[in-house]
């Protein structure tokens, strides 16, 4: 099967949004079909790659990629005013999501 070629932010989001198969492998394809080396614009190389470093976050909390790929698309977060993770990368917060993400994984410290 070929892949479509994935050019701007938006058909990045579409192609997460619509994974019904929460394999990895699916995740693999939109990735692959992505391809960052090709990808038109700075600004979307750079969506992309922190997609990936929120991404990575939700994994380090100990989830497969497929969970946390649905988590980041899909769970608002209370603290971003009920927006998800994917939402807050498009608003160009995603180092505040990172950080929120890896004080999740230091635990609760009082």
């Amino acid at each position: 099967m070929a892949r479509t070629p994935i050019t701007d932010e938006q058909d990045f989001i579409e192609a997460l949004a619509g994974l019904d198969d929460k394999s990895e492998g699916a995740i693999a394809d939109v990735f692959a079909a992505w391809n960052l080396s090709s990808a038109r614009s700075e600004r979307a190389q750079e969506f992309a790659r922190n997609v990936v470093r929120v991404l990575q976050a939700a994994v380090d909390l100990g989830n497969d990629p497929a969970t946390a790929l649905r988590n980041i698309k899909n769970y608002p977060i209370r603290s971003f005013e009920n927006k998800t993770a994917l939402d807050m990368v498009e608003e160009g917060r995603t180092d505040d999501v990172v950080a929120y993400l890896q004080s999740l994984s230091a635990g609760y410290v009082g």
